[in-house]
């Protein structure tokens, strides 16, 4: 179908239609066809081919060029006259690649096939003034002309992206070099730590041995040995923060029983919310019932949910613990009744170093939920604020694959 435009109308090339106003009086304007309205126009073509954002360049079987559009002469440097009746190696293909872009054009002649014909290739292609630069391009077959195929190639000089790049890939070197040179540091405070934390929890703890049951100083070393552990646990948090960006913590992820896992976590908190008279609750587990992770992932993440509930509930903690199974997924949710998180802070709560009240948090590193969320998403699954009301607590939620066949079975 041949396009048309309204009779006193101008199509110019690069500006589109403009139409000239017409008087009230006159007639309906005529449906005439414009001089460049034909698809088969060859100044419309080359109105086409001019404006090209890539280098349009056409050839034929014996390699030499007989179409260069002003777009191939702004990315080559190569006018049409000098280009046109030459071969296209000699102009814009590097030495060393000759022979094989001549051995391609042999090739297509004997079997009529080119393994790169169509395809879009990125290569080094020559200037008029000598320099190599790197193109995007892609040939194919355009038309058959007295028997001989007639080539197409569009060029596209991607020096300004290759730059890019390169400066994205040294820049992401630079922060890889970064971040290992923080974990080596991390690793060395941490084991500088490490030994005199060891030394203070090894003699309280001899100390203690040596003491009598009501000695008036044993409150004091047990005190000691508590802040001691708490300090230690702070340095371990940081290692392994620094270890998960680096990258360099891999998951075991394997098929096991959660109702046991669930439990022991309980039972090594459960004595933190005695001493404040409060609770840990924990529905009825599904038995049998199998998650597809990493164990000691799981615990971790529970170990700091469940502490986290009964540290930030002022009084008689009451925590519960239920676990759904929704096709293959498992949910845990830790909910507890505790101070709640501010609602400006509850997008931020899985943040590093992230803590609502300085002054009035219990002590840690800021990093338990920094650190839980990561070992979800490392062993595919997730960890997410349910929700949280201040003065009425917050629900958490760990979501992890489940073994499918223990699923169905449960369902």
């Amino acid at each position: 179908m041949t396009p048309y435009v309204l009779a006193g109308a101008r199509l110019a090339p690069f500006t589109g239609i403009s139409m000239e106003p017409m008087d009230d009086n006159e007639p309906a304007a005529e449906i005439v066809p414009s001089p460049l309205s034909r698809l088969d126009s060859p100044d419309l073509l080359k109105v086409i081919v001019d404006s090209a954002l890539a280098g349009v360049v056409t050839m034929g079987e014996d390699g030499h060029v007989n179409g260069w559009g002003a777009s191939a002469e702004r990315t080559f440097g190569w006018t049409a006259a000098e280009a046109v009746g030459s071969r296209l190696s000699d102009l814009i293909v590097p030495a060393r690649y000759r022979e094989a872009h001549n051995e391609g054009l042999r090739r297509y002649r004997a079997t009529g096939e080119g393994p790169v014909l169509g395809t879009v290739m990125e290569m080094e292609a020559l200037h008029k003034d000598g320099r190599e630069f790197p193109v995007e391009i892609r040939i194919s077959p355009a038309a058959v002309v007295d028997g001989e195929t007639v080539f197409i190639a569009f060029a596209h000089d991607i020096t300004a992206r290759r730059e890019t790049e390169r400066a994205l890939a040294a820049r992401v070197a630079e922060i890889a070099a970064a971040k290992a040179s923080v974990e080596d540091y991390v690793r060395m405070m941490v084991h500088e730590m490490r030994q005199p934390l060891t030394v203070v929890t090894g003699y309280t703890e001899i100390l203690l041995g040596q003491l009598a049951p009501d000695a008036p100083s044993r409150a004091e070393l047990e005190v000691i040995l508590e802040q001691a552990g708490e300090a230690g646990g702070m340095v371990e948090d940081l290692l392994l923060a620094a270890r998960l960006e680096a990258g360099s913590v891999e998951p075991h992820l394997e098929p096991f029983q959660l109702a046991e896992v669930v439990r022991a976590a309980v039972a090594r908190v459960m004595p933190r919310a005695a001493l404040r008279r409060g609770t840990i609750t924990a529905a009825a587990i599904p038995e049998g019932l199998r998650v597809r992770a990493d164990r000691t992932f799981t615990r971790r993440i529970l170990d700091n949910l469940l502490s986290n509930a009964v540290a930030y509930s002022p009084s008689a903690p009451a925590v519960d613990v239920t676990v759904d199974v929704a096709e293959d997924e498992v949910s845990i949710k830790v909910a507890d009744q505790g101070r709640g998180i501010p609602r400006a802070f509850a997008e931020r709560v899985f943040d590093r170093f992230a803590r609502a009240d300085e002054h009035n948090s219990p002590p840690g590193s800021g990093l338990g939920l920094y650190i839980s969320r990561h070992l979800a998403e490392r062993q595919q699954g997730t960890l997410a604020l349910v929700s949280s009301v201040e003065g009425r607590g917050s629900i958490f939620c760990l979501c992890m694959r489940a073994d499918r066949e223990s699923a169905q079975r449960i369902r």
